[in-house]
């Protein structure tokens, strides 16, 4: 983290310790159920891949492991985090990251979506034109996981701290969408059962 990304990580803690400041409930809501989440992978990987790497790439990790959570979760949630533009490494109508963006396109492939670049506004597509190709084959359930993990560093670094017109929207429709999918993800690694290490294929490392 650079000097300038913890000055805007101040600044959002600023903010939300402002009581002027009115947030929706969603957003605490995300915060809540993210830290649940985020307690679990980082518990997980501590355990069976203690060499894995950073926040990312325990996500990641996560969701390749996990990939049965996927047909738990109802295709028209998924939707709407995909089938609009790609959610942007920002705020405004940034582009996305690259990853991002084949994560996004992978997912639309699998659910039979048209192509989502057509919704996209002209602005972002100029931006996101100049995206170099990722070669990497996300399973179903890790592309939904990177996608809620960039929602997720979106508004912790104050990157969806808008409050009105049609970004705001957008934001707060990600926002609840991604809580209702968290709520199904947290439900199911609550009542999943680990067994042996050696022959389960969620804990079997790779």
């Amino acid at each position: 983290m650079n000097q300038e990304e913890i000055t805007t990580v101040k600044k959002t803690i600023r903010n939300f310790l402002d009581p002027s400041i009115k947030f929706p409930s969603e957003f605490e809501i995300f915060f809540k159920r993210w830290a649940l989440l985020n307690s679990y992978y980082n518990t997980y990987s501590d355990t069976y891949f203690p060499n894995l790497g950073g926040d990312r790439k325990r996500v990641l990790n996560f969701g390749r492991k996990f990939s049965f959570i996927f047909a738990k979760i109802e295709e028209n949630k998924i939707k709407v985090l995909i089938e609009p533009e790609c959610v942007g490494k920002g705020k405004n109508g940034s582009k996305p990251d690259k990853y991002v963006k084949e994560a996004t396109n992978q997912l639309r492939v699998k659910l039979s979506l048209s192509d989502g670049c057509a919704n996209c506004s002209p602005e972002k597509k100029i931006r996101c034109d100049n995206l170099p190709d990722v070669t990497y084959s996300f399973d179903p359930f890790e592309a939904l996981m990177r996608i809620i993990y960039q929602i997720r560093c979106n508004l912790f670094h104050g990157d969806k701290l808008v409050f009105e017109g049609n970004q705001y929207e957008r934001n707060l429709k990600l926002i609840k969408t991604s809580n209702l999918i968290l709520v199904r993800v947290l439900d199911e690694i609550s009542n999943f059962k680990l067994n042996d290490a050696k022959t389960d294929p969620v804990l079997k490392k790779s």
